[in-house]
């Protein structure tokens, strides 16, 4: 049953067909960009936790993969002008996409894993290959024309140690390599690398299996000089319809990474604000202008100043008025860097509360750019005990010293001992 479409009449007459170049690098380029959208969606299956989610992105990545590899058949299959009149069965045609996302849920899976061995590299290119070949001679089976279709034994087989080889090799630079590594930039490129690899893998296997075609017309029929314009109108069809499906499986992928972000951003958020809120020092914000932007609950202790008061006023207004030329515009917005060094420094000042009153603090300034504008973080300790402790520390030492001095003797003692 099988061995008919290897056999055909040695003097058989054979219709040789012409590829149209553009659309066949049409269909390589859409593989490649199929693979390459596949690889990410299970670069980030691998890093998610939550097991409903990753089989999300292996699905998604699969009907993506297998798209590509169906739409690069049927482009291929367009590029390709016998110049008769070709029809496709539909059932035959739609089922065999089947094969091909089989194909890819196997390759996008393995590369899930945290480690992966040669076996499994090796079981990996066989199956992907072999859904890659089933998916196209499947699909070679839907076309319905007048001449015969045969194969040439060698080439088909050859089609098929193709699509092996080259997935294996795509999945050993994905992954082999990928781990060899720890550089992001080149993550990047093998991730690129192996897109262009699986590309390679399914148009190689696509185009060497059109090799072993040999389309055996009937006695005779005689071929006719028909318009490809119709197959090249269904090609860009077919590109469209798989771009779109690609684009809505990475809208999918973007949307998990971007509630991942978000969910990152809160989590940091929260924490930060617990930090900043059980603070003991005064933590302000100000932005470029010179505004105060945020404030924790400390800032009431220290400046005096509620958080809903001391938010939107300048940072001038805190601090004392002979220092306040060190904090104008042209220092907010860092036009001048004043000659005393303020940034990233930790020193003891004074500050001005709301009642007028001076207390001294431990003042640290931090620096940094959001959105190209400068942003700055000041750290205030109140030193109003500590100032309190040395001044009754020196007033005890005051005091004892006056009342050594005050009895007969002692002081002229004291100031023979030795040393």
């Amino acid at each position: 049953m099988i061995s008919r479409f290897f056999t055909f009449e040695e003097h058989a007459t054979l219709i040789e067909g012409a590829y149209h170049f553009p659309l066949v690098i049409l269909s390589l380029m859409v593989a490649v960009f199929a693979s390459f959208m596949a690889f990410n969606v299970a670069g980030q299956a691998a890093i998610t936790e939550d097991k409903l989610r990753r089989n999300a992105l292996l699905g998604t990545g699969s009907i993506a993969l297998g798209g590509g590899i169906w739409s690069m058949h049927f482009l291929g299959m367009t590029a390709f002008d016998l110049c008769l009149p070709v029809d496709y069965d539909p059932l035959i045609t739609g089922l065999s996409a089947v094969p091909g996302i089989a194909a890819a849920w196997v390759a996008l899976h393995l590369l899930t894993k945290s480690r992966i061995s040669l076996a499994e590299i090796i079981l990996g290119g066989v199956l992907v290959g072999a859904g890659i070949g089933t998916m196209h001679y499947s699909g070679m089976a839907a076309m319905e024309m007048a001449p015969l279709l045969r194969y040439d034994l060698g080439m088909f087989a050859l089609s098929i140690v193709v699509a092996v080889c080259l997935a294996m090799l795509s999945l050993w630079i994905k992954f082999g390599i990928t781990a060899a590594t720890k550089s992001k930039k080149l993550l990047g490129k093998h991730v690129l690398l192996a897109s262009i690899v699986m590309g390679l893998a399914i148009s190689g296997m696509h185009y060497t299996g059109m090799a072993a075609a040999r389309f055996v017309l009937p006695p005779g029929m005689e071929t006719s000089g028909q318009s490809s314009d119709i197959a090249v109108y269904l090609a860009i069809s077919i590109a469209i319809v798989t771009l779109i499906l690609i684009t809505m499986v990475l809208g999918i992928s973007l949307l998990f990474k971007y509630r991942d972000v978000m969910v990152r951003a809160i989590e940091s958020e929260r924490i930060q604000s617990a930090i900043t809120d059980t603070a003991v020092d005064a933590i302000l914000t100000v932005d470029d202008k010179g505004i105060i932007k945020t404030a924790n609950p400390a800032v009431e202790r220290i400046y005096g100043y509620t958080q809903q008061e001391i938010i939107g006023m300048h940072a001038a207004e805190v601090v004392t008025p002979e220092r306040r030329h060190l904090y104008g515009d042209d220092f907010f917005s860092q036009r001048v860097v004043p000659t005393e060094q303020i940034i990233g420094t930790g020193r003891e000042v004074e500050v001005l509360r709301k009642d007028g009153e001076r207390i001294p603090v431990r003042l640290g300034v931090g620096y940094t750019k959001i959105d190209g504008k400068p942003v700055f973080v000041s750290f205030a300790s109140d030193l109003r005990k500590r100032k309190e402790m040395e001044d009754a520390l020196r007033e005890s030492e005051a005091k004892f010293r006056s009342l050594i001095s005050n009895i007969p003797g002692m002081a002229y003692r004291c100031l023979s001992m030795p040393g």
